[in-house]
């Protein structure tokens, strides 16, 4: 008897397997579905799907891509569009939203969980613009669905447009918006200037009325004070000879129909930490009793010193920098001189909204009083700020007072006054 369900039970997962790895027909984005009409509602599956990784951009899109998933195409009806999968779904599912072209993806939006288990998202439309949908999951999950998109307009039936998608990006993590124009030198631009909020969910620009393989154009950022900007633009029309520039996107001899893609990156310039060292001889001290030559360290959390280098996992507490980031993000440099010098040092910021540094002398002399208005004490030694477009300064004083004798601290005269008393009581006692 068991032998024989054993064998039925084969028989099924032999039956079954063909069934279990066949890949549904819209697996690769180069094979998505197109759907036309608002709204339209379509069943399918993401079991046996493959990841896409050939034209799934790398990262996240909101939402990250675990398993495989199947791809749909809408075109923008020039207003607001969603898609969901909400309660007509066997599994967990995600939804990612993209523009731009099979190879030069670019993220419009995602979703994971809108709706319990199932994903919503909305995205506002261009007129004609090309949107790739993927209908994948939640880790390895797979299964069945039913894809709703609302706001689908029909299919270009001509190529008498074309668009640029533009996209921005700080490297420090700031989550400031920009403002990006668009400039063609022949053809009618709808909106040449737009605001990108977020990094990585870009605006497109759309250029009708021109002739085909006559438009030339450039995508440019306003200056964003304290950063410059980095370009790189992708797309058929992208001018190869500036594809990586930092004076903007060139599109030269666009045609009719072509979909284009400008990133832009924006990174910190570096600012100026300004040190200066200065020695006091107050009254009849005497230059000549310790030697003026000092060695300074200075460390930065959260920036980059130029000419720096690596200090290692340093732990601090308190309010100091915490241990737990990475390593490079702590540099250092040593400095010396003699006498009075000012030292200008580059340092360029790596997390918004800026980092710190500090300086310290070393090894100074015993006999000279050092009064360090560049680092602080304990927990709070970190005191110079520096944040894209702005450095900071300080001074390091050293006094040295007659034949190198040091002034006396308010708890060394106090301790000197309690001696002094001390000897006097012994003294009154003693004659008494």
């Amino acid at each position: 008897m068991h032998s024989r369900i054993k064998t039925f039970v084969l028989i099924g997962l032999l039956l079954a397997a063909p069934l279990a790895w066949a890949q549904p027909a819209n697996d690769n984005i180069a094979d998505a579905i197109l759907l036309e009409g608002s709204p339209v509602t379509i069943a399918g599956t993401t079991i046996g799907s493959t990841i896409d990784t050939s034209d799934t951009p790398g990262g996240t899109c909101v939402t990250g891509i675990t398993t495989g998933g199947v791809w749909y195409r809408v075109f923008g009806g020039g207003g607001a569009m969603s898609a969901q999968t909400c309660g007509a779904a066997s599994y967990d599912t995600k939804l990612t939203v993209f523009s731009g072209t099979p190879g030069a993806l670019v993220c419009v939006t995602g979703n994971d969980d809108f709706c319990g288990l199932q994903s919503r998202v909305e995205w506002a439309s261009v007129p004609s613009e090309s949107y790739y949908i993927l209908v994948h999951g939640f880790s390895t999950a797979k299964g069945t669905f039913e894809l709703t998109v609302q706001g689908a307009g029909d299919a270009p039936t001509d190529s008498d447009q074309a668009t640029f998608r533009v996209t921005k990006e700080f490297t420090d993590g700031n989550p400031g918006e920009v403002t990006v124009d668009l400039d063609c030198d022949t053809g009618l631009i709808l909106d040449q200037e737009k605001t990108i909020s977020e990094d990585g969910i870009g605006v497109t620009f759309v250029v009708t009325d021109f002739d085909s393989g006559e438009l030339n154009c450039n995508v440019t950022e306003r200056p964003v004070a304290g950063y410059s900007a980095d370009y790189q633009a992708r797309g058929a029309s992208a001018n190869t000879d500036s594809s990586d520039s930092e004076d903007g996107c060139f599109f030269t001899l666009v045609a009719g129909g072509d979909a284009n893609a400008c990133a832009i990156t924006n990174s910190p310039d570096p600012v100026d930490v300004v040190i200066t060292k200065e020695w006091l001889y107050p009254g009849s001290a005497d230059a000549s009793v310790v030697s003026d030559y000092f060695e300074l360290e200075m460390q930065c959390f959260n920036a980059e010193i130029q000419d720096g280098y690596d200090c290692g996992n340093i732990s601090v507490s308190g309010d100091s920098p915490a241990a737990v980031v990475p390593p490079d993000y702590y540099t250092c440099k040593n400095l010396d001189g003699n006498g009075n010098t000012v030292f200008t040092v580059e340092v360029t910021p790596t997390v918004y909204p800026g980092g710190s540094c500090y300086v310290v002398e070393t090894g100074a002399d015993p006999a000279v009083e050092v009064d360090n208005g560049c680092a602080g004490s304990g927990q709070g030694m970190y005191v110079l700020d520096v944040s894209a477009g702005s450095g900071d300064s300080c001074t390091i004083t050293n006094t040295v007072f007659f034949e190198g004798i040091p002034t006396l601290s308010q708890y060394g005269m106090a301790l000197m006054a309690l001696l002094m008393l001390g000897v006097g009581f012994v003294g009154f006692r003693r004659f008494a």
